[in-house]
């Protein structure tokens, strides 16, 4: 709130919170999922390892999607009901979230893979620079375009982290294939 004051911060948390069912579904597949990934990945299962991950990263993008919409379409009400008319008019922050929290889902179930296979340290090396990426893009991008800049930035640094361990996913994944 430091750059933009109080009522900035306020805004960005009204306009997320609609959005929050979206990493709740991501964590709980991911609970789900890693105990089918390991079975797989004890049976050389690649294919259906893959499949899986396909399946959760193009659903939850998806679901994400549709729940983005429908909090974007419904913004109006919740912001006259719920916050007695603040915020109204910072939907379109809604759906600046909504792209985020698509993005972290994605984040969820490629760290869900490299999980299952064990790949603990390339995770947390991957994790650790990307995120120091994803923070320089928060504050670049939030000091350029504003309170939506750091919604917009938070999502561009997700999508870099989500980036750099779909490659670090891959490249195991190819390694496993071969062997």
């Amino acid at each position: 709130a430091g750059w933009f004051g109080p009522a900035a911060l306020a805004s960005l948390t009204a306009t997320q919170q609609l959005l929050r069912p979206v990493p709740l579904l991501a964590s709980s597949w991911s609970l789900v999922a890693r105990a089918d990934l390991a079975r797989r990945r004890e049976a050389a299962d690649w294919g259906g390892f893959v499949r899986i991950l396909g399946a959760a990263l193009a659903g939850g993008l998806l679901i994400a999607a549709a729940w983005t919409g429908l909090a974007h379409a419904c913004w109006g009400l919740v912001s006259a009901h719920v916050f007695a008319g603040k915020y109204a008019q910072d939907g379109w922050i809604v759906l600046l979230w909504g792209i985020s929290a698509g993005v972290g889902f994605g984040q969820v179930v490629v760290s869900a893979g490299l999980q299952a296979l064990r790949e603990f340290k390339a995770l947390a090396l991957a994790n650790a620079a990307a995120s120091a990426v994803a923070a320089g893009a928060v504050l670049a991008v939030a000091r350029l375009y504003g309170v939506g800049g750091s919604v917009a930035g938070t999502a561009a640094g997700q999508a870099f982290e989500f980036a750099v361990m779909a490659v670090v996913l891959t490249v195991f994944l190819n390694r496993l294939r071969r062997a």
